[in-house]
């Protein structure tokens, strides 16, 4: 990924924003979102955008939460007897969408949104990481996460079986190919 100082070829689309016009079209030139892509790198960056999206939708969702929101809450905290196992306190809850929102930048990095200023490169072991995360939270180690979990018959264990650890499991294959790309 050149810079704005390396010579454009004549006729070509960055040359044309380069020498054209200013700000946001020098911008986008210089981090390469206006360069037509190649084939491999359109299913990397459309990959990368939906599983950033994801994340920073369930990002948002943590904020909802922390700030009082209800909606959908009784169902993501793992219950045992009918009690739930803990109670999140909203700064913990913010500590979560901060965690996801920073997943969500790391994994457009890896995609190399942010050009030269920051290599696709250095996001490779923090996505890798992701995956792996997400991938031992999918399969669960305990009693009460993942497909393997023991605890079953609760509102959460429902939805985690249908859709938070086949969500994880997606999630972590999307990470670790887009580490391996």
């Amino acid at each position: 990924m050149g810079s704005l100082r390396t010579r454009a070829p004549r006729g070509s689309l960055r040359a044309h924003l380069t020498t054209r016009c200013s700000g946001l079209a020098t911008l986008a030139a210089e981090l390469d979102i206006v360069r037509r892509r190649k084939g491999g790198h359109v299913l990397q960056l459309a990959l990368a955008s939906s599983v950033a999206l994801i994340f920073a939708f369930l990002g948002a969702l943590h904020v909802f939460w922390a700030l009082g929101g209800r909606l959908g809450f009784v169902s993501v905290i793992p219950e045992v007897n009918g009690q739930r196992t803990f109670t999140p306190t909203p700064l913990a809850t913010f500590a979560v969408a901060l965690a996801l929102f920073i997943a969500s930048f790391i994994v457009l990095g890896r995609a190399g949104l942010f050009g030269s200023r920051a290599p696709s490169e250095h996001f490779k072991w923090p996505v890798f990481i992701l995956g792996f995360g997400l991938l031992m939270r999918a399969v669960g180690a305990g009693r009460l996460v993942g497909f393997t979990k023991r605890v079953r018959g609760t509102s959460f264990a429902r939805w985690d079986t249908r859709l938070f650890s086949p969500l994880c499991l997606a999630l972590s294959y999307a990470s670790l190919w887009l580490a391996f790309r």
